[in-house]
């Protein structure tokens, strides 16, 4: 009986081994397949990690070229609104030449009317006298014409 219980014993004692060997062999079965999941999880992973890496560069690269490209329309935006600024400084320093221009023809003119009409003053004034001066003039060829005659007839 000693050797039957005993032998029950072991038999359960086999038997329980035999199930935990069973149940090792399903849990490293399990753990192989968990692994392998895991393992899969971990390179989908690390390629979506990647992924998002190059995303972050390529995004990178391109805020670079924006800011290049917002710097460079600074730059340019400055510059026009310096050529602005001297194309209106030449133009106002044209509009003011030609401001003094218009102002001293305008004098040159006036001054030009008011000789003229002095001009026709004075030859209003001075037209009788001429004519009289003029008169006067062929009177004396005249009178030393006949001077000259009267001169000649008594020689």
């Amino acid at each position: 009986m000693l050797a039957q219980a005993s032998l029950a014993v072991v038999g359960r004692s086999l038997k329980k081994e035999r199930e935990q060997k069973t149940l090792a062999e399903i849990s490293k079965e399990q753990l192989l397949a968990k692994s392998s999941q895991l393992e899969a999880m971990i390179s989908s992973m690390e390629n979506e990690i990647a992924d998002q890496l190059l995303r972050k560069d390529e995004m990178k690269e391109e805020h670079t070229k924006l800011s290049k490209n917002t710097d460079t329309l600074r730059e340019n935006m400055a510059k026009l609104e310096v050529e602005l600024a001297e194309a209106a400084l030449a133009k106002a320093k044209a509009e003011s030449k030609a401001t003094e221009v218009v102002q001293e023809y305008s004098k040159k003119l006036a001054d030009m009317q008011t000789t003229l009409e002095a001009e026709k003053k004075i030859k209003e004034e001075v037209r009788p006298e001429l004519s009289a001066a003029k008169r006067a003039v062929e009177s004396k060829k005249k009178s030393t014409e006949l001077q000259k005659m009267v001169d000649e007839i008594e020689l």
